[in-house]
């Protein structure tokens, strides 16, 4: 019997603008009433999965990989370390070196960061991401760059976000110390990277510990890299069909296109 379900939010549960279906909402209540506790499991902050999940569809949230675990019942948070001065420090030095834009959330609001000696690629860069949103019809947010780099200093931080170039990604990965860090590929031109020992499976196997829930009572769907601690944690593994094929061989089943509220479809038919 299934006693959880954690769900991706990004090219998974949530539409291609970037919201939640009102067949997806409605399925997510069915299960809650069935007794099977919903977990959000995103990459997003917690403050972005409030504004497009309403408060009766969830029981828990994993934030940022799993760096801050909400339970909605007993409205608190759990959350692991941020990034370190030094970490930020560190990882912020590598933009000077690679045509990236970095990504983060400062109190509440996101922001673009890059190397100055990097603008033009930074303009074309954003000019063919937003052409790409729309040619995969999905909701795209434009934002101004920034180019100052100590933006980040003295401010608690729990992810850092690479964008670039997916061959330029790579060798940025390849760079790094993946024993200081936790790093994920969410798609092929975003890189996401956390403190060492932070993911969305260790996330969940808390949640499991605490609800005294089995690995084989768990379902979960992804899309991204990011997603395989998370499989790695479950018995049922549902990769939506538009995933990344590293996702795919951890699955035990396929489902519909994110763009098909493929997520509501398997739930409705396996579990309702």
């Amino acid at each position: 019997m299934i006693k959880l379900v954690a769900l991706d939010l990004d090219g998974t549960l949530l539409s291609s603008f970037g919201s939640l279906s009102a067949e997806a909402a409605n399925t997510l209540r069915q299960l809650r009433k069935k007794g099977i506790l919903v977990v959000i499991s995103s990459g997003r902050p917690f403050y972005s999965v409030k504004h497009i999940i309403p408060d009766d569809c969830y029981d828990y949230a994993s934030c940022m990989n799993g760096q801050d675990i909400y339970c909605a019942k007993h409205a608190m948070h759990q959350q692991k370390p941020n990034l370190t001065e030094a970490e930020k420090k560190h990882l912020i030095s590598y933009l000077k070196d690679y045509r990236m834009l970095m990504e983060c959330s400062i109190d509440g609001q996101g922001y673009y960061i890059a190397s100055s000696k990097h603008e033009a690629f930074v303009n074309f860069f954003q000019s063919m991401n937003a052409l790409r949103h729309r040619l995969a019809r999905q909701k795209y947010y434009p934002q101004t760059a920034s180019y100052d780099l100590q933006v980040v200093e003295n401010t608690s931080i729990g992810k850092f976000c690479f964008c670039g170039y997916p061959h330029t990604l790579k060798r940025f990965y390849s760079a790094l110390d993946h024993d200081a860090y936790s790093c994920f590929f969410v798609n092929p031109s975003w890189l996401e990277i956390m403190h060492v020992g932070i993911s969305k499976g260790f996330a969940i196997q808390d949640i499991m510990k605490q609800e005294q829930i089995w690995k084989e009572e768990c379902v979960a769907f992804g899309d991204g890299e990011n997603d395989i601690p998370l499989f790695k944690a479950c018995g049922t593994r549902v990769a939506m069909r538009n995933a990344m094929r590293s996702l795919k061989k951890y699955a035990t089943d396929i489902a519909r296109p994110y763009y098909e509220d493929g997520c509501a479809k398997w739930l409705k038919e396996h579990l309702l």
